[in-house]
């Protein structure tokens, strides 16, 4: 029986692992499928994972909902195997659930990578031992610190912990720290940049990664500038916020204190805070599409747009994520 792309798309699972058998297609000859696989030119993938971004926020990216959705293929529903960002991340990156990766807690989650050798063996070290060219830009996983560049990686740009600070954030740069001022510098635009920078660099006769993982729209929101004035007016209100009766819910959610008008009012606020961070990544995936369109790869590129772990702003009374609730998990 024949596959095509699309159908392999949809059935590939949350870890990006499958990726090297995008390499290879089934055809059929004469009317019949052909009996093993047969090698084709391997796919540039971009893989774009945002942090802590809830299901109902993709609306509002205008070049995510135009040029890959609307023109892409949907996964849907798509979960995160673990709600919560250490674990899932090492889920993305390993293909393995967090009780066989054994990254299972947020906290000190990228020394459990290093420790347990889980790290060595991911879809980066895998599409290298093929022949990719790989790239990291962006959150790795939590508690990350070092100057170490992780196995699998040709080229390294990533945050270094922590990542909140108000003034200022840094990177390790293949193996070099940089400092950047938030008051100069969009931590999104400078992960754009450095990607852009990567595509247009790369040969046509050489198949690549580009792992991108930009922070937003994790909190505290720090939008850029030309971004944050927008969605003064965007309201937040499903129908499961401050849930009224949770007698058919687990002991642990019943115990959940009454929700509050002061809680609905910081909700709808953090709610425009994501909205305003994600045009940032908006921008970034406009951009990287335009360097594939004008270095003539774009047809021959895949582009994957996910994110780590949803997020709850209330519904069921509850907040962020943790708990296997469709929002904490989409």
């Amino acid at each position: 029986m024949g596959i095509n792309r699309e159908d392999f798309l949809k059935g590939a699972g949350t870890s990006l692992l499958s990726l090297p058998l995008l390499g290879f297609a089934r055809e059929r000859r004469g009317g019949r499928a052909t009996s093993s696989l047969e090698a084709v030119t391997p796919a540039n993938i971009v893989a774009i994972c945002t942090d802590d971004q809830t299901a109902a926020s993709v609306w509002a990216m205008p070049t995510v909902m135009t040029q890959l959705a609307a023109k892409g293929v949907r996964v849907l529903p798509a979960f995160a195997a673990t709600p919560i960002c250490g674990p899932a991340r090492g889920t993305l990156l390993s293909g393995r659930w967090s009780h066989n990766t054994r990254v299972t807690k947020t906290d000190g989650a990228y020394p459990q990578m290093k420790a347990t050798g889980m790290e060595n063996d991911t879809f980066a070290s895998r599409l290298k031992d093929v022949g990719y060219i790989t790239g990291f830009f962006g959150k790795y996983n939590n508690d990350y610190d070092e100057r170490r560049i992780p196995p699998g990686w040709d080229r390294w740009f990533a945050f270094r912990e922590p990542l909140n600070r108000a003034d200022w954030y840094e990177f390790n740069s293949d193996g070099k720290l940089r400092r950047f001022y938030r008051a100069t510098d969009n931590e999104t635009d400078v992960i754009a940049s450095r990607v852009v920078d990567f595509v247009r660099s790369r040969r046509a006769n050489q198949p690549w990664l580009a792992y991108v993982c930009p922070h937003d729209p994790h909190g505290p929101y720090y939008p850029a500038p030309r971004h944050e004035d927008e969605f003064q007016g965007a309201t937040w209100d499903p129908a499961s916020e401050g849930e009224a009766d949770l007698s058919d819910k687990p002991a642990l959610v019943r115990s959940e204190p009454t929700y509050t008008q002061v809680e609905e009012a910081q909700n709808e606020q953090e709610y425009r805070g994501k909205l305003r961070e994600l045009q940032a990544v908006d921008d970034l995936v406009r951009k990287v599409l335009s360097a594939l369109t004008d270095t003539g790869q774009l047809q021959n590129t895949y582009v994957f747009f996910f994110t780590d772990n949803g997020y709850l702003f209330g519904e069921h009374r509850l907040q962020k994520k943790n708990l296997p609730y469709d929002e904490a998990c989409r």
